[in-house]
Protein backbone atom coordinates (compact mmCIF):
# COMPACT_ATOMS: atom_id res chain seq x y z
CA UNK A 1 0.00 0.00 0.00
CA UNK A 2 1.44 3.20 -0.93
CA UNK A 3 -0.87 5.98 -0.35
CA UNK A 4 -1.42 6.52 -3.99
CA UNK A 5 -4.69 7.37 -3.54
CA UNK A 6 -5.45 7.63 -0.12
CA UNK A 7 -2.42 9.40 2.22
CA UNK A 8 -4.32 8.58 5.38
CA UNK A 9 -4.57 5.34 5.49
CA UNK A 10 -1.03 3.75 5.20
CA UNK A 11 -0.65 6.08 8.16
CA UNK A 12 -2.99 4.03 10.10
CA UNK A 13 -0.68 0.90 9.82
CA UNK A 14 1.75 2.95 11.11
CA UNK A 15 -0.04 3.89 14.96
CA UNK A 16 2.45 1.91 17.48
CA UNK A 17 5.36 1.26 15.23
CA UNK A 18 8.54 1.71 16.43
CA UNK A 19 10.04 2.22 13.52
CA UNK A 20 9.47 3.71 10.19
CA UNK A 21 11.22 4.10 7.37
CA UNK A 22 10.97 6.80 4.12
CA UNK A 23 12.33 7.23 0.28
CA UNK A 24 11.65 9.88 -1.53
CA UNK A 25 11.88 8.53 -5.44
CA UNK A 26 11.18 12.17 -6.93
CA UNK A 27 14.08 12.45 -8.34
CA UNK A 28 15.28 8.41 -8.91
CA UNK A 29 16.20 8.57 -12.52
CA UNK A 30 17.73 12.36 -12.80
CA UNK A 31 21.45 10.74 -12.51
CA UNK A 32 20.82 7.96 -14.99
CA UNK A 33 23.33 7.07 -16.99
CA UNK A 34 22.10 7.89 -21.03
CA UNK A 35 22.90 4.16 -22.25
CA UNK A 36 20.62 2.72 -19.44
CA UNK A 37 17.95 4.86 -19.75
CA UNK A 38 17.81 3.85 -23.99
CA UNK A 39 18.63 0.17 -22.78
CA UNK A 40 15.49 0.74 -20.71
CA UNK A 41 13.77 1.83 -23.48
CA UNK A 42 14.43 -0.57 -25.81
CA UNK A 43 13.52 -3.41 -24.34
CA UNK A 44 9.76 -1.32 -23.20
CA UNK A 45 9.34 0.34 -26.24
CA UNK A 46 11.50 -1.81 -29.26
CA UNK A 47 15.35 -1.22 -30.52
CA UNK A 48 14.05 1.61 -32.78
CA UNK A 49 12.69 4.01 -29.77
CA UNK A 50 15.73 3.40 -27.35
CA UNK A 51 17.79 4.71 -30.27
CA UNK A 52 15.55 7.61 -30.82
CA UNK A 53 16.06 8.37 -27.28
CA UNK A 54 19.54 8.22 -27.22
CA UNK A 55 20.45 10.10 -30.27
CA UNK A 56 17.56 12.44 -28.92
CA UNK A 57 20.00 13.60 -26.22
CA UNK A 58 23.22 12.89 -26.90
CA UNK A 59 23.29 14.22 -30.36
CA UNK A 60 22.19 17.19 -29.08
CA UNK A 61 25.43 19.75 -28.37
CA UNK A 62 24.86 23.06 -26.31
CA UNK A 63 27.15 26.04 -26.54
CA UNK A 64 28.02 27.28 -22.70
CA UNK A 65 29.82 30.56 -23.81
CA UNK A 66 29.93 32.00 -19.93
CA UNK A 67 31.69 29.17 -18.68
CA UNK A 68 35.29 30.17 -20.35
CA UNK A 69 36.95 26.48 -18.85
CA UNK A 70 34.84 24.53 -21.56
CA UNK A 71 36.90 24.14 -24.61
CA UNK A 72 33.89 23.34 -26.88
CA UNK A 73 30.30 22.31 -27.05
CA UNK A 74 28.79 20.31 -24.64
CA UNK A 75 26.25 16.94 -24.33
CA UNK A 76 23.79 15.59 -21.70
CA UNK A 77 25.44 12.06 -20.91
CA UNK A 78 23.75 11.51 -17.72
CA UNK A 79 20.12 12.45 -16.21
CA UNK A 80 17.06 14.53 -17.98
CA UNK A 81 18.55 16.82 -19.91
CA UNK A 82 16.98 20.27 -19.82
CA UNK A 83 14.53 21.95 -21.98
CA UNK A 84 13.38 18.37 -23.09
CA UNK A 85 10.54 17.83 -20.71
CA UNK A 86 11.60 14.34 -20.68
CA UNK A 87 10.81 13.61 -17.16
CA UNK A 88 8.73 10.26 -18.46
CA UNK A 89 8.58 6.72 -16.65
CA UNK A 90 11.38 4.87 -18.32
Amino acid sequence: MDGTYNQVRPLDRLKGSDQVFSYDLKSATDRWPLILQSALANSMFGRRFGRYIHDVFSLSLFEVPFVKSLRGPIRFETGQPLGYLSSIVL
